[in-house]
């Protein structure tokens, strides 16, 4: 078959109504990843080895943003012979037609002479599809009797709350907020299926001062604390990994259940399941795509999560809050690294909380002696 005979092929292909919006930004999303994904070295091949009771990833490799997330990897299923002889020689017509169409169009996206699995995100919406399509590849599926252990770092401004007139007293007096950063460190154990209780211990660092403010003598450092947390129920604003299971992965149908409960604005119910730590692939893609449908998100093209790692975020606006809500993921593999709150009056970082490993184990630790007992609650575990 010759050149000419691929390009005709290709010509009757074509559809006879131009694709919307939506399909051109997913289909150049997929593109772009596909380029990333052939252009990264490839890895020795390495012998398996007997599955260990804690299920562990390969080496993050040098380039790879985010969390590790610990899990069995099986062999992807090998390509057709034939899809790939016959299109070898298609998908070089089909690249030249390709690339002279977008860059026509202005389709393509970042500085001139950049790989395409290089170029950054032109919008939230990008980012996010982006983003489904790294997450529809994840591998991490606990077992019921198994846990999910998650590490991560938080600093949160903390301290006096808003600042209050004594009763009788003219508002002048009031004093103002007394308030600073407060640094911890969280781990959390959970069962995947509310098989047995859960663990949370968290270690406090040292108060540091808010931006461009002096550390206030009231400062305090809260004492390390560790809770038992009851088996629980997996719920939309506290999911289990056995409750996101039964969740339906149509974005179309997951709006319909996400909606049910709250009409008005969905971001937050969304971005509470994208935060969970082990979400089954096809339906964090789903909520990934959901949140690029959402109305007001805007691209943050730098963002740094609690942990100091840049990143690229998207961005919401709590209607009546003063705050903007962020997610940030790593600007090379778009994986999700964290969550950020940011004052819309005076642009400060007021809560940053970001994932450092996830993984699925048999068995939490013992509880100490002076372990706490906590109900279930939408705050059992750092999310």
């Amino acid at each position: 078959m010759t050149m000419m005979d691929e390009l005709s092929l290709l010509s009757e292909a074509r559809p006879t109504e131009a694709p919307g919006a939506a399909v051109v930004a997913d289909a150049r999303a997929r593109l772009l990843l596909l380029a990333r994904q052939e252009s990264a070295p490839t890895p020795a091949r390495q012998e398996s080895a007997p599955t260990p009771a804690r299920q562990k990833s390969p080496q993050t490799p040098a380039r790879q943003e985010g969390p590790p997330i610990r899990a069995r990897r099986e062999g992807r299923r090998p390509r057709r012979r034939w899809q790939i002889a016959w299109g070898a020689g298609l998908a070089t017509a089909a690249a030249a037609v390709g690339v002279a169409v977008a860059a026509a169009s202005g389709a393509l996206t970042g500085t001139p002479g950049t790989p395409p699995g290089e170029t950054r995100p032109a919008s939230a919406a990008d980012l996010l599809r982006r983003a489904s399509l790294v997450a529809a590849e994840e591998e991490l599926a606990p077992r019921p009797d198994q846990l999910v252990h998650v590490t991560m770092t938080e600093v949160a401004a903390v301290g006096g709350g808003p600042a209050s007139t004594p009763v009788g007293k003219n508002p002048a007096s009031a004093k103002p907020a007394v308030t600073w950063l407060q640094p911890s460190r969280w781990q959390g154990w959970e069962s995947a299926a509310s098989k047995r209780p859960g663990l949370i211990r968290i270690a406090y660092g040292s108060p540091q001062p808010l931006p461009g403010q002096a550390l206030p003598t009231e400062t305090r450092q809260p004492a390390d604390a560790e809770w038992q947390v009851a088996a629980c129920t997996g719920s939309l604003t506290a999911p289990t990994y056995a409750f996101l299971s039964t969740l339906p992965t149509d974005p179309q149908e997951l709006a319909k259940r996400v909606t049910a409960d709250d009409p008005e604005d969905s971001w937050d119910t969304l971005s509470g399941l994208a935060r969970a730590a082990v979400v089954p692939p096809k339906l964090r893609a789903a909520i990934y795509r959901l949140m690029a449908d959402q109305p007001g998100v805007d691209l943050v093209t730098e963002a740094t999560d609690a942990a100091g790692r840049p990143g690229i975020a998207v961005s919401k606006t709590l209607t009546g809050k003063g705050i903007r809500a962020q997610l940030i993921f790593a600007a090379d593999t778009f994986r999700y690294l964290g969550e950020r709150q940011v004052t819309t009056a005076t642009n400060v970082t007021v809560d940053a909380r970001a994932v450092l490993s996830v993984e699925v184990v048999d068995a939490a630790p013992a509880p100490g002696p002076n372990a706490q007992t906590a109900d279930c609650g939408p705050n059992r575990l750092p999310r």
